[in-house]
């Protein structure tokens, strides 16, 4: 840590961090905190840690791990992970563990047979693992890598093992996920502080025990829920202590109204709004942050990420014969909607008269279908069910302004191919104006809303 003048200096991405876990600026969610720590220090607890994306998963556990364990392996799963992915992942992992302890200590720290088993997987790993360089590639395991084996490794090694966005894998592959945490539990006995945690998306744990119905108390489920006001205002007060800025009052209620409870975001703002002026790292005089790097920071989140928005989008919309408009019926409601969340109710009501109208009538179970697939992969996981409030919201709450900007009936025509540099300059302008009225004015324009038939239905 570099010093100035006897106090710390830091950078300013080592502060503002939207991308990997926050230290210098982590804060304490007193409440889930100390589920987490428990279910950590407690034998053969094997923990589930699951919320939005970005609500701050991996910075919770990161933070607590350091303070908990020793040492740490972290797999992160990708769509098309198969079990035998994982398993030759962890394994491979532990090597420098191995190493650390066994070569560098000098201490038998494996059983004479468990050191030679070591090895020979190690020697079969070194083979197999030049036949299958992807991770979609089925590798070819060897005989005695087992998740059996592993825990006794892990075990050993007083070592955790992390499995972060494990909703990523498929159902088949969860399935024989949840049998290597029934094994971490049964060896706790010789094993106290061998841990398997998963990290994943909203409703994980419930998907857990759906597969092994004997982890239900085995099992700690922590909802990591999306941040209040009050954690988002401490990010920022961290961060301007950190850096010796200032950002003004209504720049910091623009960032928090626009985070949407997500941490992430909010990181992103901050870090945008400080590279606008110039500062890279602790300041030696007060820096004020104001409107004008506002909007920059809105412009070059925008800018950033507005390819991503447009893909998730249409592959949120996308059009089949079973669905036919129903899709863009849905994302058109949630995104005219006039807060963040709409009740399910009212939703339903919105589509059931959409649905009077339509050529082609859609039943109930077909809008169950489509509303779930919008949570998958299928659909770019565009959307996010709340089930403790029964509301639906947009992933990325930047959905919202994507669509009302994309819909307006005075926007540029998205089917004229001859200019469409032009065009997309047009449409990130146009988000970058609501953002501004959206989350620094306060102002939800009535044109992009329905109207008082909402609030007839939220009586329902």
């Amino acid at each position: 840590m570099k010093t100035r003048k006897g106090k710390n200096i830091y950078d300013l991405r080592e502060v503002f961090t939207p991308s990997v876990p926050a230290r210098a600026t982590f804060v304490d969610r007193d409440k889930v905190n100390s589920k987490l720590v428990n279910a950590l220090i407690t034998p053969g607890k094997q923990i589930i840690i699951y919320g939005h994306t970005g609500s701050g998963k991996s910075t919770l556990l990161i933070n607590k791990l350091d303070q908990v364990y020793e040492k740490h392996i972290i797999t992160r799963c990708m769509a098309g992970m198969t079990f035998e992915n994982l398993l030759m992942h962890g394994f491979a992992e532990l090597d420098r563990h191995y190493i650390d302890k066994v070569d560098v200590t000098k201490k038998a720290a494996f059983g004479a047979q468990l050191g030679t088993e070591y090895k020979i997987i190690k020697a079969q790993f070194t083979a197999s693992s030049e036949k299958s360089t992807t991770a979609t590639t089925k590798p070819i395991l060897p005989p005695l890598l087992t998740a059996q084996f592993l825990v006794k490794f892990y075990g050993e090694l007083d070592c955790c093992w992390v499995l972060e966005d494990f909703h990523k894998i498929s159902p088949e592959e969860k399935v024989k996920a949840a049998q290597i945490m029934k094994i971490f539990v049964d060896s706790a006995v010789d094993y106290p502080y061998a841990k398997l945690i998963a990290i994943g998306a909203v409703n994980t744990g419930r998907e857990v025990i759906n597969y092994d119905k004997e982890m239900k108390n085995r099992l700690a489920q922590i909802n990591v829920p999306l941040m209040n006001d009050k954690e988002l205002n401490e990010i920022i007060d961290l961060g301007e202590e950190k850096l010796n800025v200032k950002f003004a009052a209504d720049v910091r209620e623009a960032i928090v109204r626009a985070s949407s409870g997500l941490a992430a975001i909010c990181h992103q703002l901050c870090l945008n709004c400080c590279d606008y002026e110039g500062i890279i790292e602790t300041r030696g005089n007060l820096i004020k942050i104001d409107e004008e790097a506002l909007n920059n920071a809105f412009e070059e989140y925008v800018e950033e990420n507005e390819d991503s928005i447009k893909q998730e989008y249409e592959e949120a919309i996308k059009i089949d014969e079973t669905y036919g408009d129903l899709p863009d019926l849905v994302v058109g409601n949630i995104a005219k909607y006039p807060k963040d969340e709409i009740p399910s109710k009212a939703l339903s009501k919105r589509l059931e008269i959409a649905n009077s109208i339509s050529e082609r009538p859609i039943d109930n179970k077909i809008i169950s279908s489509i509303l779930l697939e919008m949570q998958s992969d299928t659909r770019g996981r565009v959307l996010t069910y709340n089930d403790r409030t029964d509301k639906y919201s947009f992933t990325n709450p930047f959905m919202r302004v994507y669509v009302q900007c994309n819909t307006k009936p005075d926007s540029t025509t998205r089917d004229v191919p001859h200019d469409k540099e032009k065009e997309l300059d047009s449409l990130i302008q146009r988000m970058v104006e609501k953002m501004h009225r959206m989350y620094y004015e306060g102002i939800i324009d009535e044109g992009d809303i329905y109207g008082d038939a909402f609030e007839d239905i939220e009586e329902l």
